[in-house]
């Protein structure tokens, strides 16, 4: 074996070692990497968490500051949300918020105390719990049974 042929070949093994080592480095920064991506996940499967809890907390507190005028819940809302971002407050999730959309409702209010705030749009009463409330068409012919959100028939009603 010529001298040239045995620097080839020491350049090859050489070759060979480096990405051998390489490939060890790489391993060791993918397993890395997916233990990082495993952590992140956590952590932001835990800020939904606490940013659920805090939402539904801050959610009673309105409900029993308005419900009740209970000075010491208006003090706790006002100082939670003086200290927290007010879009930490808002559900991302499909444009959901933490503040209930009330509707009106046709039908006889009178059994209603004065704090209702009308029909939340989903659950079988009213606000006050006074009141059975759902889904109705306006007009008789009306085709979408009232289940058509769309539909511009469509008012919530007690019965």
């Amino acid at each position: 074996m010529c001298d040239a042929e045995m620097a080839l070949g020491t350049q090859v093994e050489r070759l060979q070692k480096a990405v051998r080592d390489f490939a060890e480095e790489r391993d060791y920064f993918m397993r890395k990497a997916t233990a990082y991506n495993e952590q992140v996940e956590t952590l932001k499967q835990e800020k939904e968490r606490l940013l659920d809890a805090l939402r539904d907390a801050v959610g009673a507190l309105r409900f029993f500051a308005s419900a009740f005028g209970a000075a010491t819940a208006y003090e706790a809302l006002a100082s939670i949300e003086s200290k927290v971002p007010r879009e930490w407050l808002e559900r991302s999730e499909e444009g959901m918020s933490d503040v209930v959309k009330w509707y009106d409702f046709e039908g006889d209010r009178s059994g209603c105390d004065d704090w209702c705030r009308g029909w939340d749009g989903t659950s079988y009463r009213c606000d006050c719990g006074n009141r059975r409330v759902s889904w109705a068409c306006s007009k008789r012919d009306c085709v979408c049974n009232a289940e058509d959100e769309n539909c511009p028939n469509r008012v919530a009603a007690a019965w």
